[in-house]
């Protein structure tokens, strides 16, 4: 089965990211990777993160079988979006934005969705906000087909206190040990209730589901942390 994907749906990402090749960066045809930089005004880093999602979903849609993503407010083609809250409003931030998901569930209890059913599990920006990490991984992991991806990016809590003062935020995410939290002012921010080291967690995750580890902190992005993980 050929799944019908828009490859061409995001024109903007495109002319930073030809392709959607995240690893480089093209300003008027000229290489400008410095702009995947957050602390720059005119950075892409936006652009770069859809990117990254988008070219995931491609390589693995080539399957012909359709993917997972996780709170996806901006739609990727070929993927089925789960998401905990749908257009009603979010009782962690007392508004609606509008997103209608096509399943509303819990990441960390996929229930109505089979073994083995999905090329690709995708996130950008969401596993903050999961109550329960490893127990979402471990549902990403059982849904996939042998072969399949797991492509996620997580706020990097060690270069601003804005990747986790959010209230929601309940997971900071770190890239190893060497990192710190970002300073903040500790009346005007709470710590977070856990902190993950991206580097352990993605190694052990890799131990206990027998996955194949293909990238992580690739972006240098001076505000997210991507990792890329197979199931073998």
């Amino acid at each position: 089965m050929l799944i019908d994907v828009n490859v061409e749906m995001y024109p903007d990402v495109l002319k930073h990211f030809p392709n959607y090749n995240y690893r480089t960066c093209y300003t008027d045809g000229v290489p400008t990777l410095e702009r995947v930089d957050y602390r720059r005004g005119d950075n892409v880093t936006g652009h770069q993160q859809r990117a990254f999602i988008m070219w995931w979903a491609i390589r693995a849609l080539s399957t012909g079988i359709v993917g997972l993503e996780w709170g996806g407010a901006v739609s990727t083609p070929g993927c089925i979006d789960v998401d905990k809250f749908s257009d009603r409003v979010n009782p962690g931030t007392g508004r609606s934005d509008g997103h209608a998901p096509h399943l509303v569930m819990d990441a960390c209890n996929m229930y109505l969705l089979g073994d083995g059913k999905f090329s690709v599990s995708l996130s950008n920006h969401v596993l903050e906000h999961v109550d329960n990490p490893d127990a979402a991984m471990s549902e990403a992991v059982r849904v996939l087909i042998p072969g399949g991806y797991l492509a996620h990016c997580v706020p990097d809590s060690s270069v601003g206190p804005w990747t986790y003062e959010n209230e929601n935020h309940v997971t900071a995410f770190l890239p190893n040990r060497s990192k710190n939290l970002a300073p903040y002012e500790p009346a005007l921010v709470g710590d977070p209730k856990r902190i993950i080291y991206v580097d352990e967690w993605t190694d052990e995750l890799c131990r206990r589901h027998n996955l194949e580890l293909i990238e992580r902190d690739t972006f240098q992005n001076n505000f997210s942390i991507n990792f890329v993980l197979k199931k073998v």
